[in-house]
């Protein structure tokens, strides 16, 4: 059996949702780390992405946890390196030494793809001991490519015909 499960399908089909709902059943009384990507706004439009620690939650964004920044004139958004090699690194970090008993990765994506150190560490918390959930960007990059080709991942791809069922297909892979 895979322990690390993660989520892909399109945006805003309901991979976080699920992964919320698993961890409200299932994992409430226990002790969750890792992270989630979380956007941020100003004047009512997305200004970017921050990095939320599980073992820190309610922190808004500010210059040491924004991990991408939306570029209006260019209608894109890019990843901030340092913020991977800092704070996701001492997230990761802080997960692989708990005693947690599942590790959040939501998400994975492009942002990180400079960010090397961010990246192994990623390698190094799907390796561990403890249960992973996490969701996987429905992207073609190198890092995510090779997440996808692990033989300790269960790759579940969210559709509107199976997001119903994919909760109980996950407590029933797990045990839980």
């Amino acid at each position: 059996m895979k322990k690390n499960i993660l989520l892909t399908g399109e945006i805003q089909i309901g991979k976080s949702t699920i992964i919320n709902k698993i961890i409200e059943k299932y994992f409430k009384k226990k002790l969750i780390v890792g992270f989630k990507t979380l956007p941020f706004y100003q004047d009512g439009k997305i200004k970017g992405y921050y990095i939320e620690d599980q073992l820190e939650k309610g922190i808004a964004a500010n210059d040491k946890n924004i991990v991408g920044q939306v570029l209006e004139k260019e209608q894109r958004c890019f990843g901030i390196k340092e913020t991977f090699e800092n704070k996701g690194v001492h997230i990761l970090n802080n997960a692989l030494d708990s005693n947690g008993e599942l590790i959040l990765m939501d998400e994975l994506g492009f942002f990180e793809n400079d960010s090397e150190y961010f990246k192994n560490r990623v390698r190094d918390v799907l390796e561990n001991r403890i249960k992973v959930i996490g969701v996987l960007k429905k992207k073609d990059t190198e890092f995510l490519n090779s997440i996808k080709e692990r033989s300790d991942i269960l790759l579940i791809e969210v559709n509107k015909e199976n997001r119903q069922s994919i909760e109980e297909k996950i407590k029933n892979y797990w045990n839980l």
